[in-house]
């Protein structure tokens, strides 16, 4: 019993992903290994373009739908000692330790195009779904946890804004490449 609500407040209840509790606290250790024993991660975060339009048309029901699809269609491109989560709405997360940015933005790419070329398919319709993509490596000068977190937060709030499904990549706080662009 201890071990299923150990489990329960780990885990997103709607993907069965780790939550954004769960994934921060795996964030904070690996801000910390990059801090004191000179390690770099990286952290990608995901915010699907269109969700909205999902949700308002067709209801929640198919909102959660798509998210449990998504889920398993992502959860796929990690490798075993990664952290993917859903942090929130129709955000994920992917955590990759022990990883320079350059792998990060090709595991980024990957799961940019596999949502691109994911259909949806509700009641009749079919909705096609994107992704921006937020990238930021961990590194010693990192910063705090919410530094890291809104550093990729604002890639990803780039990507949206210069047309969406992109990926972002940032450097260092609020520089950030032209990314990839479709």
């Amino acid at each position: 019993m201890a071990k299923h609500m150990a489990y329960l407040a780990a885990h997103d209840h709607l993907t069965g992903l780790v939550n954004r509790v769960e994934f921060e606290s795996r964030l904070q250790r690996a801000i910390d290994s990059a801090k004191f024993n000179n390690r770099q991660h990286a952290l990608c975060f995901i915010d699907l373009d269109r969700f909205k339009l999902v949700n308002d048309s067709s209801g929640h029901s198919a909102g959660d739908e798509l998210l449990r699809q998504i889920a398993l269609q992502l959860g796929t491109i990690r490798r075993e000692s990664d952290t993917f989560g859903r942090l929130g709405g129709d955000e994920f997360g992917l955590l990759l330790e022990d990883c320079d940015l350059s792998i990060a933005v090709e595991f980024a790419e990957r799961m940019r195009k596999t949502i691109d070329g994911f259909q949806f398919k509700w009641d009749g319709r079919v909705f096609d779904v994107g992704a921006s993509v937020g990238v930021v490596a961990i590194t010693a000068i990192s910063g705090e946890l919410k530094d890291v977190m809104h550093v990729v937060d604002t890639a990803c709030y780039a990507a949206k804004a210069q047309g969406r499904n992109q990926v972002r990549i940032s450097r260092e706080p609020l520089k950030f490449d032209q990314g990839i662009q479709r």
